[in-house]
């Protein structure tokens, strides 16, 4: 059987229509939904710190020996340091301005899955956090689940992340979820900051500012206490976060953090005073760049994922149906005379 050329090319085209439908489906999008090779972002936090007055206590000036509701800032920046195939490894820097005060700049490494975000094996000389479950965000299209563990850099663990439920943020789906942990301080950063012991004769001194039960205790034992008292830190962190359903951006963020110093006490670890509390958020403009970037690449997902592909297999499938009803080729003028 003869066939018009016009339909064997139409045909032709039907069926490269659909095989780029199916490229864009599967091949582009899954490159769109991997982190980017040149990731570098920054947001800013913003509240208040309580925080160990340091040149007070030198002084002996107890009252003023812990500094309380200072305004605070935190610029968090995340990058690409390199990537490796399907493996990323990401810097997270974090700076914290805390009054007239600047905490050392503190950055961790990650190695984590491009598309899942999850942690990965590292690959290269880059020393990494020992990282397991999420360590920087959530994925796209996160589930709203209880599913998703998350990474503390500051204790060096991992917590089971809560989902919380459902909303809208600057106009966009989000997902709620929380998560606490705590445990003792790893973080080198913040350890460095911190004193590893402070004179006996001084934690005594500043019995007005300790728990009365401590105080009291510590009075009693004063004859046995030794010149300089060892000092041991815990961290508890608690984390509110509303996710976009698409991106997995985090449009709002909320962080509670507190370093609380031990010591030993006739065997026992007691909680001694808090020497560096945090609460901040999101400031309203690193809100709404990121609900502009959540929506951009929610758009161009949308695009390249579902509306492109669904437009090239319609015009794939109009090219065939075309080159079926126009296949064969018309009758000669001989024959129609017959």
């Amino acid at each position: 059987m003869k066939f018009r050329r016009s339909s064997i090319v139409l045909a032709g085209t039907a069926i490269a229509l659909v095989a780029l439908a199916a490229g864009t489906r599967f091949f582009v999008v899954p490159q769109l939904t991997q982190l980017p090779a040149n990731l570098d972002t920054t947001v800013r936090y913003e509240g208040v710190a309580t925080m160990l007055n340091s040149a007070a206590i030198a002084s002996g000036d107890i009252a003023n020996a812990l500094a309380t509701n200072v305004p605070t800032t935190m610029d968090r920046r995340g990058y690409a340091v390199s990537t490796h195939g399907g493996v990323a490894i990401i810097a997270d820097e974090v700076t914290i301005q805390a009054g007239t005060t600047a905490l050392p700049k503190a950055t961790h490494y990650y190695a984590v899955d491009r598309s899942t975000l999850e942690a990965a094996q590292a690959i290269g000389d880059q020393e990494v956090e020992p990282a397991t479950g999420l360590a920087i965000g959530f994925p796209m299209t996160p589930r709203a689940d209880d599913g998703y563990r998350f990474y503390d850099a500051t204790t060096q663990t991992t917590t089971a992340v809560d989902f919380t439920g459902t909303g809208t943020s600057h106009g966009l789906a989000v997902n709620e979820y929380t998560f606490t942990v705590a445990g003792a301080l790893k973080d080198k950063g913040l350890l460095a900051g911190l004193p590893p012991a402070l004179p006996s004769s001084l934690v005594l001194s500043m019995s007005s500012i300790l728990p009365p039960a401590l105080a009291q205790q510590l009075e009693q034992n004063a004859a046995t206490l030794p010149q300089a008292l060892p000092l041991t830190y815990t961290a508890s962190t608690t984390v509110d976060i509303s996710a976009d359903q698409i991106t997995g951006i985090a449009i709002e963020q909320r962080v509670k953090q507190q370093v609380v110093a031990n010591i030993e006490l006739a065997g026992t670890v007691t909680p001694l005073m808090p020497v560096l509390a945090l609460e901040m958020s999101l400031t309203s403009a690193s809100q709404d760049d990121l609900a502009k970037d959540a929506s951009s690449a929610g758009t161009t997902l949308l695009l390249i994922q579902t509306i492109a592909p669904l437009v090239l297999l319609g015009l794939g499938v109009l090219a065939l149906t075309v080159a079926l009803l126009r296949r064969r080729p018309p009758a000669s003028s001989s024959a129609s005379q017959l």
